[in-house]
Protein backbone atom coordinates (compact mmCIF):
# COMPACT_ATOMS: atom_id res chain seq x y z
CA UNK A 1 0.00 0.00 0.00
CA UNK A 2 1.07 3.56 -0.65
CA UNK A 3 0.50 6.54 1.44
CA UNK A 4 -0.09 9.35 -1.36
CA UNK A 5 1.61 11.46 1.42
CA UNK A 6 4.91 9.62 0.23
CA UNK A 7 3.82 10.29 -3.40
CA UNK A 8 6.47 13.25 -4.96
CA UNK A 9 4.05 15.98 -6.56
CA UNK A 10 2.95 14.79 -10.21
CA UNK A 11 1.89 16.71 -13.10
CA UNK A 12 -1.45 17.09 -14.31
CA UNK A 13 -3.38 14.34 -15.99
CA UNK A 14 -2.72 16.02 -19.54
CA UNK A 15 0.63 17.04 -18.91
CA UNK A 16 1.32 13.48 -17.66
CA UNK A 17 -0.15 11.79 -20.68
CA UNK A 18 -3.03 10.52 -19.06
CA UNK A 19 -7.05 10.63 -20.14
CA UNK A 20 -9.06 10.66 -17.62
CA UNK A 21 -12.95 9.45 -18.14
CA UNK A 22 -14.22 11.26 -15.03
CA UNK A 23 -13.91 14.76 -15.36
CA UNK A 24 -16.75 15.98 -12.57
CA UNK A 25 -16.28 18.90 -10.73
CA UNK A 26 -16.04 16.66 -7.64
CA UNK A 27 -13.34 15.12 -8.81
CA UNK A 28 -10.82 17.19 -7.86
CA UNK A 29 -12.98 18.15 -4.21
CA UNK A 30 -13.53 14.99 -2.35
CA UNK A 31 -10.67 13.11 -1.33
CA UNK A 32 -11.41 8.73 -0.95
CA UNK A 33 -9.54 6.85 1.82
CA UNK A 34 -8.53 4.27 -0.97
CA UNK A 35 -7.94 4.08 -4.58
CA UNK A 36 -7.57 0.29 -6.07
CA UNK A 37 -5.54 0.74 -9.30
CA UNK A 38 -5.78 -1.94 -11.89
CA UNK A 39 -3.58 -1.83 -15.04
CA UNK A 40 -5.25 -3.28 -18.23
CA UNK A 41 -4.62 -4.46 -21.34
CA UNK A 42 -7.11 -6.37 -23.15
CA UNK A 43 -8.45 -7.98 -20.53
CA UNK A 44 -11.78 -8.35 -21.21
CA UNK A 45 -12.05 -12.13 -19.74
CA UNK A 46 -11.54 -10.77 -16.25
CA UNK A 47 -11.33 -7.04 -15.52
CA UNK A 48 -15.19 -7.19 -15.04
CA UNK A 49 -15.16 -9.42 -12.08
CA UNK A 50 -11.74 -7.82 -10.97
CA UNK A 51 -13.38 -4.51 -10.75
CA UNK A 52 -16.83 -5.80 -9.01
CA UNK A 53 -14.70 -7.59 -6.43
CA UNK A 54 -12.70 -4.50 -5.45
CA UNK A 55 -16.10 -2.40 -5.19
CA UNK A 56 -16.95 -5.02 -3.07
CA UNK A 57 -14.33 -4.87 -0.67
CA UNK A 58 -14.36 -1.18 -0.64
CA UNK A 59 -18.15 -1.39 0.63
CA UNK A 60 -17.27 -3.63 2.94
CA UNK A 61 -14.84 -2.50 4.12
CA UNK A 62 -17.29 0.49 5.32
CA UNK A 63 -14.46 3.20 3.60
CA UNK A 64 -15.25 5.94 0.71
CA UNK A 65 -12.93 4.66 -2.55
CA UNK A 66 -12.74 4.35 -5.77
CA UNK A 67 -11.43 1.66 -8.44
CA UNK A 68 -9.44 2.72 -11.48
CA UNK A 69 -8.49 0.71 -14.43
CA UNK A 70 -5.86 2.26 -16.16
CA UNK A 71 -6.14 1.38 -19.55
CA UNK A 72 -2.98 0.56 -21.78
CA UNK A 73 -4.93 0.91 -25.17
CA UNK A 74 -7.04 -2.37 -25.47
CA UNK A 75 -8.79 -2.73 -27.69
CA UNK A 76 -11.14 -5.96 -26.70
CA UNK A 77 -14.22 -3.74 -25.05
CA UNK A 78 -12.35 -4.49 -21.51
CA UNK A 79 -12.78 -0.37 -20.60
CA UNK A 80 -16.25 -0.16 -21.98
CA UNK A 81 -16.97 -3.03 -19.16
CA UNK A 82 -15.14 -2.04 -16.75
CA UNK A 83 -16.48 1.53 -16.93
CA UNK A 84 -20.30 -0.59 -16.48
CA UNK A 85 -18.89 -2.31 -13.24
CA UNK A 86 -18.11 1.59 -11.97
CA UNK A 87 -14.17 1.91 -12.71
CA UNK A 88 -13.44 5.29 -13.24
CA UNK A 89 -11.42 4.62 -16.27
CA UNK A 90 -7.57 6.75 -17.12
CA UNK A 91 -5.94 5.99 -20.32
CA UNK A 92 -1.93 6.19 -20.17
CA UNK A 93 -0.52 6.48 -23.08
CA UNK A 94 3.05 5.12 -22.67
CA UNK A 95 3.32 1.19 -22.94
CA UNK A 96 4.07 -0.91 -19.97
CA UNK A 97 2.94 -2.58 -17.46
CA UNK A 98 4.78 -0.08 -15.08
CA UNK A 99 3.48 2.89 -17.06
CA UNK A 100 0.04 1.88 -16.39
CA UNK A 101 0.21 1.76 -12.99
CA UNK A 102 1.74 4.49 -12.60
CA UNK A 103 -0.68 6.58 -14.75
CA UNK A 104 -3.33 4.99 -12.54
CA UNK A 105 -1.50 6.26 -9.21
CA UNK A 106 -0.83 9.72 -10.59
CA UNK A 107 -4.58 10.09 -11.21
CA UNK A 108 -6.04 8.40 -7.73
CA UNK A 109 -7.79 10.57 -5.74
CA UNK A 110 -7.44 8.05 -2.52
CA UNK A 111 -5.27 8.70 0.61
CA UNK A 112 -4.29 4.93 0.07
CA UNK A 113 -3.22 3.21 -2.95
CA UNK A 114 -3.77 -0.31 -3.36
CA UNK A 115 -2.80 -2.14 -6.27
CA UNK A 116 -5.41 -5.02 -8.41
CA UNK A 117 -4.83 -6.90 -11.17
CA UNK A 118 -6.94 -7.93 -13.61
CA UNK A 119 -5.39 -11.08 -15.10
Amino acid sequence: MVSRSNLLPQATDYESGLEDSYSGPERLLEELEVSIVIPCLDEVETVGNCVRVARVAIESAGVTGEVIVADNGSSDGSIELAEQEGARIVHVRDRGYGNALMGGIRAARGRYILMGLSQ
